[in-house]
């Protein structure tokens, strides 16, 4: 069970490809930073082959998106704030950044 943290948005599309390509059904992915873009993806939740259908569980750090104005209303979300991003990193066995 890995966490994946992806700090890039969407236009980095050779990135969102290889975190598909490594993620598992078990593994969850939280949004950091410019990730919080994803948010706002064509692609997100809908294309196949696309990491978002494949990610067990979604997390968006609430600052990132709130500073970016992104609706915080988004299907399969889950808005975490820091001590909860930290609980995250705990809870998992490894952590992966995507930059």
């Amino acid at each position: 069970m890995i966490l994946h943290t992806l700090n890039k948005a969407p236009s980095n599309n050779a990135l969102d490809h290889q975190l598909y390509e490594a993620i598992d059904a078990n593994d969850s992915v939280l949004l950091i930073e410019d990730g919080a873009y994803q948010l706002l993806s064509a692609d997100f939740l809908v294309a196949e082959g696309h990491w978002s259908l494949v990610a067990k569980n979604i997390y968006a750090l609430r600052p990132d998106v709130e500073a970016r104005g992104i609706s915080a209303n988004i299907e399969r979300v889950d808005l975490v704030d820091y001590p909860q991003f930290v609980a995250l990193s705990a809870k998992h066995q490894n952590v992966i950044s995507w930059y």
